[in-house]
């Protein structure tokens, strides 16, 4: 077998980490995380708005920090309703305490 000369090995490394270089193969430490972009995806998409069950202050109701993005619970009872509220040509919209379901003429939406 012949044997490389070393000079040609070292040529051949460099060669390759400058190719996977200019590539962009080297691992990114400039920028935001995968958790950061998410955290930042949330919150600039409103997501919590809807996904988040809500407690009710003296403001009005808030998401409740302790269930961000928990959505409707499961089990939970959907409030009756009233067939003069919702029908045909009564256009409107009537939520659960938490705020994470929605019922309308469309039906119910759940988040």
């Amino acid at each position: 077998m012949k044997q490389q000369h070393p000079l040609a090995v070292a040529f051949v490394a460099t060669a390759i980490a400058a190719v996977l270089l200019l590539a962009g193969c080297t691992p990114k430490s400039s920028g935001p995380s995968q958790v950061e972009r998410g955290k930042y995806l949330v919150e600039s998409g409103g997501c919590i708005h809807c996904h988040s069950p809500k407690v009710f202050t003296a403001q009005g109701p808030i998401p409740d920090t302790t269930r961000f993005l928990s959505g409707y619970r499961a089990g939970s009872q959907l409030p009756e309703v009233p067939k003069e509220v919702l029908g045909p040509g009564k256009w409107g919209a009537l939520t659960t305490p938490e705020m994470t379901a929605w019922a309308g003429p469309w039906g119910v939406s759940f988040s």
